[in-house]
């Protein structure tokens, strides 16, 4: 037989249900992990003669520690506009402190260079190549040698065209199609055409984006640690 108690009993229970299961929800929306951030990446490129070992940081959190001629690889950062420093390794000296705005997906990077022996700057470059078409490679050039004029990356060859002309000092040139393919490559000074450095051969694969990155002292030819030299980064 039911009994008061019994009714009331009823009827508080169904009436707390609802709000229990509020709660419920609300616990399992409270445990709902966030959304990863939107991100970009940045690398970081050391090309300055006259500055030691390097520490790369975004948003003061060390991201690499590079040595000359050398760089971080990409690193994912968080979109938005982020603060770039380079810091000297050993005494943290802060050699470059620069803004670099970063979008969703989009890939950059920043380069330390010499304007002096004593002063260092910075080059920042989005590395937007598009599309490459099969059998095909891109290129583009980044200047950052010291007293060298403004260049030509030149290839050998009867009737063979510069892939990039007069880039100039700091400066970064635009991506060129090339076929993939090894090419006899020269360093050449813009105006006169006269060979500033014989490269050698390169082979640039099919579907893949380079940065050819002319570095060092053209006029400390003494001191091979600091002479003109060139390396190329891939960028995808």
């Amino acid at each position: 037989m039911k009994t008061l108690v019994n009714i009331l009993q009823r009827h508080f229970l169904l009436a707390a249900l609802p709000a229990a299961l509020a709660f419920a929800s609300c616990g399992n929306d409270d445990d709902s992990p966030a959304p990863a951030p939107d991100q970009g990446s940045i690398l970081a490129v050391h090309a300055a003669p006259y500055a030691s070992r390097v520490d790369f940081l975004v948003d003061d959190k060390k991201l690499g520690d590079i040595e000359y001629g050398k760089n971080s690889g990409y690193q994912n950062v968080n979109t938005g506009d982020r603060n770039v420093k380079i810091n000297n390794s050993t005494t943290s000296a802060v050699l470059l402190n620069a803004t670099q705005p970063v979008a969703k997906n989009v890939r950059y990077t920043v380069f330390a260079y010499n304007t002096s022996n004593s002063a260092v700057a910075s080059l920042a470059t989005t590395d937007d190549y598009g599309t490459i078409a099969s059998g095909k490679a891109k290129v583009r050039v980044v200047h950052l040698a010291l007293n060298a004029p403004s260049v030509d990356l030149g290839r050998t060859g009867v009737g063979a065209t510069p892939i990039a002309t007069s880039v100039g000092f700091g400066r970064a040139s635009a991506y060129s199609e090339v076929d993939a393919a090894a090419y006899d490559l020269i360093l050449q000074e813009s105006t006169s055409k006269a060979v500033i450095k014989t490269l050698g051969s390169k082979t640039f694969a099919s579907g893949k984006a380079y940065t050819v990155v002319i570095r060092g002292d053209a006029t400390n030819t003494a001191n091979s640690a600091v002479a003109l030299a060139v390396d190329y980064i891939e960028n995808n």
